[in-house]
């Protein structure tokens, strides 16, 4: 066999393999057509395919039905386009345009094989389609195909191949709407007396493309006698984020049978995310909340939403302190917490500038949807306290003051005052496991003498200190020991006494199935734990330091059982695998 651009990887990315970019929908295993891995071009012709075909008997079905993945390149030349098929005798039953830069799952092709009995040749096809001078450098996609099944339900008439597909999300706001309308029957299908409506809008009726409708794009034609194929491309595109409803109304020749059926599909968000509230939730933490979904990842991006250099507060009253944000936490997926370096001054004004920050499909935010403004936290205090400075000044002071600097003045020092105020009402809270702060349940535990050398959550620290006393009163009993792993672990595990390995006379051999056993004594006091499933390298450390810390001083920890993995089966790679060395015989 000739090595080409379609078969020289067979095996590896080319041919029946276990996918690199994603996960078959039936199975482990897919056929890809043109290259599983992304990035190599080849210089190709109009007309150039790739196929795969076998002899296939459908056996009365009315269709053949299949799953499928396209990763297309992310360019083309103009006037290019790559299409899959489903083809029977070569003949056309089922296809699909790549839509460049868009992979996408399909799972509503399928081809009309109802007239068809006897062997026939069933093939999938993958051919660069449109129109270029001569041979052109291009990208070869992946069309991957699995699950294929025969349907025999006998619909009549039938909608098949719908793109968009039903219920699909982020439809490029350009597409065309396409389908196949097919009769099992032997009547057809009549154009005439079929409608479709795309958004609310007749879009097809009568044979007939509708003003709207009737561009370059849409096309009507009959890959076969049964069948009525649509193309139907809007002149105007359709809306960011528009959910659009496509219903067809058609029937067979004669009229016997009808059809009106519908399906909806939702487009591409092109919208920029927009800044819906700030709320001060403390005295160094603000919210922001956006109006959809936004981008935290790490926060080392300049466009996530986690960055703290994509925030700034500006002050509109005075007086009023100038903070910076120090960082940022994520409250929800459209909205965080913005951690500023001073406590923001109590009832003061302020805006929240944003920038560079993205929604979740890439959308920046722009002016002015990007700000808000906000009032400073105010704490909680006393209603009964009268500690207004300002109020405390003599009258004839507060009349003589004409230019406000001396109220001004005085409300730089009532902050500080409501601050050191506050501080001395919540002093209590540092008492509190479940309201102190970090650095305070740190000094709890080492005051109740923390045994446990693990790095805790400030959540987990706050649970820990509340059950410490009860798990040292479980100490040196099996009770103790699964309880504290149930805490630290999560795990449900067993104690049981050690028992060794046994002994079968005549069987055993010393040394390879069976070991000399500890002494009466140490075996009367040794045990062992059983997990409910294999452990990580860091719970399996952890798990013995509790066990260690745990169990009687006179006992014997010997050791930790767990299931034993399961077995992986090697399968073959076609031109990799070696016999005896990377693959074997299951």
């Amino acid at each position: 066999m000739a090595l080409t651009a379609w078969n020289r990887e067979l095996g590896t990315t080319q041919g029946r393999l276990m996918p690199q970019g994603f996960v078959p929908p039936e199975g482990t295993f897919a056929f890809v057509l043109g290259r599983d891995l992304a990035g190599l071009t080849q210089r190709l012709a109009v007309g150039d395919f790739v196929e795969v075909n076998q002899t296939a008997d459908f056996g009365g079905a009315s269709f053949v039905r299949f799953r499928a993945r396209m990763r297309p390149p992310k360019a083309l030349p103009p006037g290019l386009s790559w299409r899959a098929s489903l083809r029977v005798d070569g003949v056309d039953r089922a296809s699909t345009v790549l839509t460049p830069g868009r992979t996408r799952d399909r799972a509503d092709l399928a081809g009309n094989v109802s007239k068809l009995s006897g062997d026939h040749q069933l093939a999938f096809r993958l051919q660069l389609a449109g129109s270029a001078p001569a041979p052109v450098e291009v990208e070869l996609p992946a069309f991957y195909a699995d699950f294929v099944l025969l349907d025999p339900t006998p619909s009549r008439p039938a909608v098949l191949s719908r793109d968009p597909e039903p219920n699909e999300v982020e439809v490029p706001i350009g597409s065309a709407v396409a389908f196949d309308l097919t009769d099992v029957g032997p009547a057809g299908i009549d154009a005439a007396a079929t409608q479709v409506f795309v958004a609310g809008v007749l879009a097809f009726a009568g044979g007939t493309f509708q003003p709207g409708f009737d561009g370059p794009g849409s096309s009507a034609g009959a890959p076969q006698a049964d069948t009525l194929r649509l193309v139907i491309a809007p002149s105007a595109p359709f809306a960011s984020l528009e959910h659009v409803t496509v219903r067809v109304v058609t029937q067979t020749v004669g009229g016997v049978f009808a059809l009106d059926t519908a399906w909806a599909f939702d487009c591409e968000d092109l919208t920029a995310p927009r800044v819906v509230a700030a709320q001060a939730r403390e005295l160094k933490r603000v919210r922001v909340s956006f109006d959809e979904r936004v981008k935290q990842a790490t926060g080392a991006d300049g466009d996530d939403a986690l960055n703290p250099t994509n925030y700034t507060l500006a002050r509109l009253s005075r007086p009023a302190v100038d903070a910076r944000i120090l960082g940022v936490e994520a409250a929800t997926m459209s909205a965080v917490d913005l951690l500023s370096d001073l406590e923001l001054t109590p009832g003061a004004s302020y805006r929240v500038d944003v920038v560079r920050v993205v929604d979740a499909f890439g959308n920046a935010i722009l002016a002015p949807d990007n700000t808000a403004g906000f009032t400073g936290f105010i704490p909680p205090r006393p209603s009964s306290r009268a500690f207004d400075l300002y109020s405390l000044v003599p009258e004839i002071n507060r009349r003589e003051d004409d230019t406000g600097d001396l109220q001004l003045f005085l409300a730089c020092l009532q902050e500080v005052s409501d601050l050191l105020l506050y501080d001395i009402d919540t002093f209590t809270d540092i008492l509190d496991p479940d309201l102190a702060p970090e650095w305070a349940l740190n000094l709890m535990l080492g005051e109740l003498g923390n045994p446990f050398p693990f790095d805790l959550s400030i959540s987990d620290k706050r649970r820990l200190i509340n059950v410490l006393v009860a798990i040292y009163r479980e100490k040196g009993t099996s009770a103790g020991i699964t309880n504290a792993i149930r805490f630290f672990l999560g795990l449900e595990v067993d104690i049981s006494a050690y028992s060794g390995e046994a002994l079968v006379l005549g069987e055993s051999l010393l040394g390879v199935d069976w070991i000399l056993g500890p002494s009466g004594p140490f075996s009367a006091y040794a045990f062992e734990v059983i997990a409910p499933r294999a452990l990580e390298t860091e719970e399996r450390r952890r798990l013995e330091q509790i066990v260690n810390y745990m169990k009687p001083a006179h006992t014997h920890f010997v050791r930790l059982v767990e299931p034993a993995p399961p077995e992986i089966i090697d399968h073959i790679e076609l031109g990799l695998s070696e016999l005896g060395d990377t693959w074997i015989l299951h």
